[in-house]
């Protein structure tokens, strides 16, 4: 099996439904042997940071005290970084069609969602059940005639219970304009879904290279500063708690323009009774996907990521620094001199950036302690 392949079945598991917070020690440790193979480099990934300022301050600390910063995505420099490209008037649009045309399937699914509220008005409940034990789960249709007559053993009239199915069928109406309102209020979750997405997604990102020439100039303040190597074999020897975490990695994706995406397999999926969960596999490998893919003007930077949701502490404890690399051109300076004395003491490998005699290349040497 090839690295591709073998990374390919790490996103099909990971964006399935298996739920990977109960994964057994055993079933973590088969995970991370995979991503050992697959990862580029001998599973070594690389930072870009600069020498000098806060930015040198918080990867310090980081480095002396064994930690992975997992940013917001929010703060992210890339303000298109874990979008869905979707439509809001479209999906609302199709929410309201799936309504309409299956209105008592809505009603079913309204009711689950009021049952607390119901149960207090116990008068309700009777004939409410019985229009429930009356819908056809298959097609979503009510049958009338099977709802009339067990309508009409609770009144002992025929004529007040098709008057109770015409009322409740307005009120089905009503329900689903007062639901197409709030979607299409600037308050709705289908509007604001972006902005919580990206409020509750952390990353931590890392490059497959350490001499991208682009990634030096821009990340590390032009070229003055130093590329952090973080080696993921060391990741077998850290607490099963830490190594839940770190089997969250993907590759970034890059295309050229953001692919449109719809919540339909969602919709479809919580609208049917949750119970078929090949269906919500696929709509959670569409949207997670989606999650890792940026634009193609980005594609240089060859982006792996560790991505998680709803931390508490953004600090991820997990010291798997291997090497840094110093740029030359600031080897002497005081800040370079504490992170080569962190270095000596971590055992960490250090290598020195330099050009070649006349300029035109990048020379990666060892440093002498």
């Amino acid at each position: 099996m090839t690295k591709e392949e073998m990374y390919q079945q790490h996103k099909e598991e990971m964006f399935g439904t298996n739920q990977i917070d109960e994964y057994s020690d055993e079933e973590i440790e088969r995970v991370l042997g995979r991503i050992l193979l697959f990862l580029p480099n001998n599973s070594k990934l690389y930072k870009y940071r600069p020498i000098e300022g806060e930015g040198f301050n918080h990867a310090f600390d980081s480095l002396e005290k064994g930690y992975l910063w997992m940013a917001k995505a929010c703060t992210l420099n890339d303000d298109l970084d874990s979008i869905l490209n979707y439509d809001v008037e479209r999906e609302i649009g199709l929410m309201k069609k799936q309504w309409e045309e299956v209105p008592w399937k809505y009603f079913y699914n309204w009711v689950k969602f009021n049952a607390n509220q119901l149960i207090v008005n116990t008068a309700a409940l009777p004939s409410i059940e019985i229009l429930l034990r009356s819908i056809d789960r298959a097609t979503w249709q009510l049958n009338k005639s099977l709802a009339i007559k067990e309508l009409a053993k609770l009144g002992g009239d025929f004529r007040k219970a098709r008057g109770y199915i015409e009322e409740m069928s307005e009120f089905i109406r009503q329900q689903i304009n007062e639901s197409v309102k709030r979607l299409e209020s600037g308050n709705s979750g289908i509007n604001n879904f972006n902005s919580a997405l990206r409020s509750d997604l952390y990353i931590f990102s890392m490059s497959e290279e350490y001499d991208c020439n682009t990634m030096w100039a821009y990340y590390a303040n032009n070229n003055k500063g130093f590329c952090i190597e973080y080696d993921f074999a060391k990741v077998k020897k850290l607490d099963m708690s830490v190594k839940r975490k770190l089997i969250s990695i993907y590759k970034v994706r890059y295309v050229k323009e953001l692919e449109k995406y719809s919540f339909e397999l969602f919709n479809k999926f919580f609208s049917e009774d949750k119970e078929n969960y090949a269906l919500l596999n696929e709509a959670n490998y569409d949207i997670l996907t989606k999650m890792i893919t940026k634009e193609s003007k980005w594609e240089h930077e060859k982006e792996w990521r560790l991505v998680l949701c709803y931390l508490d502490d953004p600090k991820l404890y997990a010291d798997i620094v291997s090497a840094l690399i110093i740029d030359q051109r600031v080897i002497e300076s005081e800040n370079a001199n504490k992170l080569i004395l962190l270095a000596k003491e971590r055992k960490w490998e250090i290598r020195v950036r330099k050009t070649n005699k006349i300029g035109t290349q990048h020379l990666y040497e060892n440093y002498l302690y």
